[in-house]
């Protein structure tokens, strides 16, 4: 199991990965850094698909940068030797939220697995 920082890495460097592809248009990286498996199921072409509303709507995650990221389950790796690292990251005025699986490829983990969304940040309660 890979430490805390680590696995923060992890989660940052694949999150800004998939936020420069999209604004690159250019996939390539993204998929090169994959597993081979992620790399055998994923052309250049179908992440560009995957990830097409997230481009056309201009969504930038760099903000992950500046945030910890916050999971949601405690890491584990199952029984097929993969590890899944699934949370968020409380920005503002959207939080951006993450399922990412990764697997071990000779000496370091590799993602198998990409998923980066965002969706509205909960309002702070009016005080009284």
């Amino acid at each position: 199991m890979p430490d805390d920082y680590t696995l923060n890495m992890m989660i940052r460097s694949t999150i800004i990965a998939v936020s420069q592809a999209n604004k690159t248009g250019n996939y390539s990286v993204l998929r090169d850094l994959g597993s081979p498996g992620f790399q055998r199921a994923n052309t250049e072409a179908k992440l560009a698909e995957i990830f097409a509303a997230q481009r056309n709507a201009k969504l930038d995650f760099s903000p992950v940068l500046f945030f910890k990221p916050n999971l949601v389950r405690k890491p584990e790796v199952d029984s097929d030797g993969m590890l899944r690292l699934t949370g968020y990251f409380s920005t503002q005025p959207a939080m951006i939220s993450f399922d990412l699986a990764f697997e071990w490829v000779d000496n370091g983990w590799e993602h198998v697995g990409v998923s980066v969304s965002t969706r509205r940040s909960p309002t702070a309660l009016p005080a009284h």
